[in-house]
């Protein structure tokens, strides 16, 4: 009994060493229009007010898996109300994070959801998530762009976080199948926000699961790719050099990169030596001219060789995606922008800062015109000024 009571105890702290928590819904168990926060109490609101208008109804609507799931959609015309917390536990910045869900986004409507990076939410965005109506997803941290793919427009998808917190790698999956990774500004998570953004958001949400466990793999050679920048406009013609960043996410130095950039049917090497990256080092990288073709550009780079090697350990962030949709301007036409501003304005250099970057964007198709107001703005023109109705400053028209 005592050699009994001994294992027992010696397992009961292995389990507690390499701890595991895990969850799952799938929404069967409830009834249809029921709150499911009010339903659930592993459920939660922003405001932590289940059964109210920040609550999620369960609906039969649509499934992925059985008769039910959940539908998130606006309440109020300009978007939000509904504001759907599912809470992980507690905040993780190490071990091995896993977050499912299947998703339907229904044609001309779009999606979004934000991982908050603290137990309390409104403290830390760790990741935004934005599904737009032509079939872009774009995931940003702190306003930067950190994964740009397309996804399954009016169909269900699995879409899978599988995140390596320990390494800072964020690997993200559709139906099974890696789209890219990236290292995330916010390592950490707590919990997820299922909130619809604006008037045209409406989504349905099933077979939700998330699980944490203290183990992680180690990673020796491994590189990845990700945060394309396009600094220009985007019409069509347009060129630019689009940067993109390297990170060493593994234990080995990396000494070499050799990339391949594809766009359009047609392919460029790109080759970078005498580097010495250590782990969470980042590189960025400029890539060749590219101009935009009218309609959807596709720039994906991939990563070739590591250090002479043709594989690295992590295949799932060796490429990255860049969508850009290029417009052919009208012939012989401009866009003719009014700004209200003055020199008493504290706020209207941004204005003006503004201005000059969409006048270097688009040289010959953007007219800006600075209208100054104010008594005793030196820079006031009284005839023009008088034709104005700014409602603030700085404003344009």
């Amino acid at each position: 009994m005592r050699l009994f009571f001994t294992f027992c105890l010696f397992a009961f702290c292995l389990g507690s060493n390499f701890g595991q928590t895990t969850f799952s819904d799938d929404f069967e168990g409830y009834t249809d229009g029921a709150y499911i926060a009010a339903s659930n109490p592993k459920w939660s609101t922003w405001s932590k007010k289940p059964g109210t208008e920040e609550d999620a109804k369960v609906t039969k609507e649509k499934a992925k898996s059985g008769a039910l799931s959940l539908k998130i959609i606006n309440t109020v015309p300009a978007g939000g109300a509904t504001d759907l917390i599912l809470p992980f536990g507690a905040r993780y910045a190490t071990g091995q994070f896993n977050y499912k869900m299947s998703m339907f986004i229904p044609k001309d409507n779009n999606a979004y959801f934000n991982f908050q990076g603290n137990a309390t939410v409104g403290q830390t965005w760790a990741l935004d998530a934005n599904f737009f109506a032509n079939g872009v997803m774009v995931l940003s941290n702190s306003s930067v762009a950190k994964l740009t793919a397309a996804y399954p427009v009016n169909e269900w998808f699995e879409l899978e976080f599988d995140i390596n917190l320990s390494y800072n790698l964020w690997k993200v999956k559709v139906n099974g199948n890696c789209i890219g990774a990236f290292a995330n500004g916010t390592n950490s998570i707590a919990s997820i926000d299922l909130f619809p953004i604006n008037a045209a958001t409406l989504y349905y949400v099933d077979d939700v699961s998330f699980s944490h466990t203290t183990q992680v793999t180690k990673v020796g050679l491994d590189g990845g790719l990700s945060e394309f920048n396009w600094n220009n406009g985007k019409l069509s013609g347009t060129t630019d050099k689009p940067i993109l960043t390297f990170r060493n996410f593994g234990d080995t130095t990396v000494n070499s990169i050799d990339l391949n950039i594809e766009i359009d049917g047609g392919s460029m090497p790109v080759a970078v030596n005498n580097l010495s990256l250590k782990k969470g080092q980042t590189l960025k990288l400029t890539l060749p001219e590219i101009t935009l073709k009218d309609g959807l550009n596709v720039v994906r780079a991939n990563i070739v060789k590591l250090n002479g090697q043709s594989t690295d350990e992590e295949i799932c962030n060796n490429s990255a995606s860049f969508l850009v949709n290029a417009t052919a301007p009208a012939e012989n036409r401009a866009v003719l922008i009014e700004e209200g501003t003055g020199t008493w304005c504290q706020w209207c250099p941004r204005g003006a800062v503004f201005m000059d970057l969409y006048a270097k964007y688009y040289p010959k198709t953007f007219i800006p015109i600075a209208v100054h107001n104010g008594v005793n703005d030196p820079m006031k023109v009284a005839e023009y000024d008088s034709f104005m109705d700014f409602p603030g400053f700085q404003t344009v028209r």
